[in-house]
């Protein structure tokens, strides 16, 4: 698939540093670009939508101030979120760019996954809700999700996962992905095992794949009967398939 090149607006001299990131939403791609001076606290941001099916890129003008973000994201109820800046203090809030009305929300982050012996936290769709994974003592790891979406007081606790139940062994990377009807869950060890934990019985059980690497990233996808090519074609734009 091809995309008409855009260039970035915003002037770059040689004291600022770009970043951006093209996300893709099966019709709609968004380029989010970050300016930041050398050593500075502020940035200013340039976000830019192409929809696919068309030959032209449309920049968004009401631009949050706070857009800076961090690298885990998730895309629930029709939005990408991520963890945003304001002023300096970094992530304090959930910033949210709607995909359909290519508006930016924001929700204040919960005061269940600050301190109290968090070292980091994650933010992710997890079962179809936006969800944070507090990881506690470098061991442990604490699920919430907004159970109500857009409602702050919703955040609930849905499970705790112990690393040592897990691995025998202190300092794992936990990362869940997945819980089951029947209560078993998901998890990405190390980046280099998946195993389904059960946490009625404190059973862990490995998932093993053929030709899976040694070290590896795992992300969960949502299928679509959606075809990007019948979108293209429909317009009149160019678009390549692979097999």
């Amino acid at each position: 698939m091809k995309l008409t090149d855009t260039p970035i607006e915003l002037p770059l001299g040689d004291d600022k540093d770009l970043r951006y990131s093209l996300m893709d939403f099966g019709y709609k791609v968004v380029r989010i670009s970050i300016f930041q001076k050398m050593g500075a606290k502020s940035c200013e941001c340039e976000v830019k939508v192409h929809t696919i099916g068309t030959e032209c890129w449309r920049r968004i003008v009401d631009v949050p101030p706070h857009i800076r973000r961090s690298y885990d994201n998730a895309l629930v109820n029709g939005a990408i979120h991520w963890r945003a800046s304001r002023e300096g203090v970094k992530f304090q809030l959930i910033m949210s760019f709607d995909i359909g009305d290519e508006q930016f929300r924001e929700f204040p982050w919960p005061n269940c996954c600050k301190g109290n012996g968090i070292n980091f936290s994650t933010l992710k769709a997890f079962s179809g809700c936006l969800s944070i994974f507090c990881h506690r003592d470098d061991v442990d790891v604490e699920a919430w999700v907004m159970k109500d979406y857009g409602v702050t007081g919703s955040w609930t606790k849905v499970f705790h996962i112990r690393g040592l139940e897990i691995v025998g062994i202190g300092c794992p990377l936990l990362e869940p992905l997945h819980i089951w009807k029947h209560g078993e869950i998901l998890v990405q060890v190390d980046r280099r095992r998946l195993v389904m934990y059960d946490p009625s019985n404190n059973t862990v059980r490995d998932i093993c794949i053929h030709g899976i690497p040694y070290s590896f990233f795992t992300n969960i996808y949502v299928e679509s009967l959606t075809s990007i090519p019948s979108l293209m074609a429909g317009n009149g734009v160019e678009g390549e398939t692979h097999s």
